[in-house]
């Protein structure tokens, strides 16, 4: 699991919240 993914995954969770 490589850092880029976590960062990724924490971006379109992040945009998804503010999305909603």
């Amino acid at each position: 699991m490589g850092f880029g993914t976590g960062v990724l995954l924490f971006a379109l969770a992040w945009r998804r919240r503010i999305n909603s």
